[in-house]
């Protein structure tokens, strides 16, 4: 029988997708709840910044930016390691 090693790979990371299910469902409900508190506290910044559209793209681009590297470490922390 021969063997791919791509989906060998691929085999691999479900299976461990698997293994991890629990901690994965509760890290997507605490993304998620992250995710909307920080839209809800930063909607009437967002409304005091509607004259000025570029301070307002700026603030969204800086603030997705430290979102998905919060989530990154936080992903990797929680998964990879086992640990919150």
């Amino acid at each position: 029988v021969k063997s791919y090693k791509v989906w060998d790979s691929i085999g691999a990371g479900f299976s461990a997708f698997k293994k991890q299910w629990g901690k994965i469902v509760m890290l997507i409900l605490f993304a998620t709840a992250s995710a909307l508190l920080a839209t809800v506290i930063l909607l009437p910044i967002k409304k005091a910044l509607i004259l000025y559209p570029v301070y307002s793209t700026w603030l969204n681009l800086v603030l997705a930016a430290f979102f998905l590297s919060w989530l990154r470490e936080y992903v990797f922390k929680t998964v990879i390691h086992g640990y919150q």
